[in-house]
């Protein structure tokens, strides 16, 4: 059975920091609220308002999680015997691997954690940075594109030596 890989303790990384930047904004603007209201409306500055942004911070909480979670389920990779298929949203691609032409380490991608583009025809394909395992994804395609395509040999190496790794 081919593996599905999916993007895993990275994105959840994200997706927590981002609850946390929401929520903190949240906080920040009860109390800026509180001090705007509590001259005009000092009925509404106490509990009403603080049961206010609690709702509106749960609410947020599901939002974010909502948003990660559906970009986890919609992005995927599945390296079969005769393609490589790759799902984004509710979209579903498959690139033979007769149809590779090129893979290459992508210097100028800084932040990426295997900054890899393959060239397939006149398209280029980067793999998403938050899917688990991605130099194991890496070096199963590698190994079927290695008949037809040229691979640079850096990205061999460092497929080899970060497997496992990330």
């Amino acid at each position: 059975m081919n593996r599905k890989f999916k993007p895993g303790k990275r994105l959840m990384k994200m997706k927590n920091l981002a609850i946390i930047a929401c929520l903190l904004i949240v906080f920040v603007f009860y109390f800026i609220y509180r001090y705007l209201f509590q001259a005009s409306f000092p009925q509404f500055v106490g509990l009403p308002m603080a049961i206010l942004f609690v709702l509106f911070g749960v609410l947020v909480y599901k939002a974010v999680t909502w948003f990660y979670n559906k970009y986890a389920e919609g992005t995927y990779y599945i390296v079969t015997d005769d393609a490589l298929v790759v799902g984004v949203g509710k979209t579903e691609k498959k690139y033979s691997w007769n149809k590779f032409k090129k893979a290459r380490l992508n210097m100028n991608a800084l932040r990426a954690v295997c900054p890899v583009v393959f060239q397939i025809g006149e398209e280029e394909l980067k793999l998403n940075q938050y899917v688990e395992d991605i130099y194991e994804l890496v070096n199963r395609i590698l190994q079927r594109i290695e008949p037809y395509a040229e691979i640079d040999e850096e990205l061999k190496q460092r497929t080899q030596a970060m497997k496992g790794i990330y």
